[in-house]
């Protein structure tokens, strides 16, 4: 969001859901399709040694023998992060493929949205779900963080569209891209990527 900031997006202020791949706004709120979720535990270099993603770890012990393996550990940390695969729903209909990443303070969201899928039998694609960006006010101050609503179920397009996707994550034939380029560890903890 910083003008002089060699990433920033033209049109982007606080609080607009962004694409870290593309670079398109959202605007405030997202509707989405969630398919699967998964936890990792991701390592990044701090932002004063040079900041960046250094790996993703199916295991807390996995990431902190990678951060220990680095030649300034201290300079690394290891988040927990909540990685949920999802159909971004357009308003003209289009259903993208896309990760919503949710790290540190934003988990609290990720196990809300996670609490509302369990709370209804069936497939976790079945429903969709409103994301909406939030200023909080947390003991470490102002911050932008989201909040997350059920908006009933999809249609049997969008069902299909899930189930396809989710079994196509299932047979690893879809992921998340790793040699994309990276974001910052706030911008991977609230974005949507591809």
């Amino acid at each position: 969001i910083k003008k002089t900031d060699p990433q920033y997006i033209e049109g982007s202020e606080q609080g607009i859901i962004f694409n870290t791949l593309s670079g398109e706004l959202y605007g405030d709120s997202i509707t989405f399709i969630p398919v699967v979720f998964k936890r990792e535990f991701i390592v990044w270099q701090d932002r004063k040694s040079g900041g960046g993603f250094r790996g993703a770890f199916p295991t807390e012990e996995r990431a902190e023998q990678e951060r220990q393996m680095q030649e300034t550990p201290d300079g690394h940390e290891v988040v927990e992060t909540h990685v949920h695969f999802i159909l971004l729903t357009h308003e003209d209909g289009r259903l993208e493929e896309a990760v919503l990443s949710l790290s540190k303070s934003k988990r609290k969201v990720s196990r809300k949205l996670n609490s509302l899928v369990q709370m209804i039998p069936g497939d976790r694609f079945a429903r969709a779900y409103k994301l909406m960006a939030l200023e909080v006010d947390g003991p470490k101050g102002e911050y932008w963080s989201f909040d997350v609503t059920n908006i009933g179920y999809v249609n049997e397009n969008a069902w299909k569209r899930g189930q396809e996707a989710y079994e196509a994550i299932q047979r690893g034939e879809r992921g998340v891209d790793r040699d994309a380029p990276a974001a910052d560890e706030e911008a991977a903890g609230g974005s949507a990527k591809v």
